[in-house]
């Protein structure tokens, strides 16, 4: 009986030990996001938010990843449900602004999220989401205005010059666009949005070489980004390199078997 005890007792130690709280978990998300492992965060972060609904910094976390792996409508609920659990709305504003644009709800980013107090923390990237929303909506004077203010408040701001390229390439101006994103890419060389976009214009205008050059970038800081490598496809395709076209889509299925733009 006594060693029948002494068993119980051991089992129940030991599940004890193996028992994490919710914080721990947050904890564990975080390493796996710094090593770069985003499935092993989500399912962590998911662990957490089973634990305790309420905690906050576990869906805000979730959030950012959502907003990483581009599923908006995700971030959005997860970005809401932290701030319903407390989380500061200065810190949560930028980044629902972002899941918000995300989505082509441009209203609604406008209606919901305020223009930023003058010094406030992420006054730039509010400004930068409210330009591409009034930019969506057609309204170019406002989203120009914005823009100028976000370079104001933070003039080594990447995102501002990128959004000013964008702006520039609805302008019809290539050229302008061009100067902005590498003037993106002088304040931040690891920005694969912008070499990205570069690789867009370079392509639009005919410079295939170049373009190739800029999606390379793209890939060589994100490997197993799909609208590059499906770039680079195309640009094979248009120059008869089937064999190099073949290797970069088997990449994107690989990574992604429903990807329909490589299937196609």
């Amino acid at each position: 009986p006594n060693g029948l005890l002494y068993a119980l007792i051991l089992g129940v130690s030991l599940s004890a030990c193996g028992v994490e709280t919710s914080e721990a978990l947050v904890t564990k998300a975080q390493q796996s996001l710094a090593a770069g492992d985003h499935k092993a965060a989500i399912i962590q972060l998911k662990s957490a938010i089973q634990k305790d609904a309420d905690n906050a910094e576990a869906r805000f976390q979730l959030g950012r990843v959502y907003l990483e792996e581009e599923q908006f409508e995700a971030a959005e609920k997860e970005f809401r449900r932290a701030q319903e659990a407390g989380y500061a709305p200065e810190s949560l504003s930028p980044l629902l602004a972002q899941a918000l644009s995300g989505q082509g709800a441009f209203k609604r980013l406008l209606d919901e999220i305020p223009q930023p107090a003058p010094g406030s923390r992420g006054e730039a990237d509010v400004l930068v989401a409210r330009a591409i929303a009034h930019a969506g909506l057609g309204q170019r004077e406002e989203a120009r205005h914005a823009l100028e203010r976000a370079l104001a408040a933070a003039p080594e701001n990447a995102d501002v010059y990128l959004a000013q390229a964008r702006l520039a390439l609805l302008d019809r101006d290539p050229d302008a666009a061009l100067s902005a994103v590498n003037a993106a890419l002088s304040h931040d060389p690891g920005h694969g949005d912008a070499w990205l976009f570069k690789g867009d214009v370079l392509r639009a205008t005919g410079q295939a070489g170049e373009a190739s050059e800029a999606y390379k970038s793209a890939l060589a800081i994100d490997p197993g980004h799909p609208g590059a490598r499906l770039a680079l496809a195309d640009i094979a395709i248009g120059e008869d390199r089937l064999v190099d076209a073949r290797k970069e889509v088997a990449a994107v299925l690989q990574a992604a078997p429903k990807n329909l733009q490589a299937r196609y």
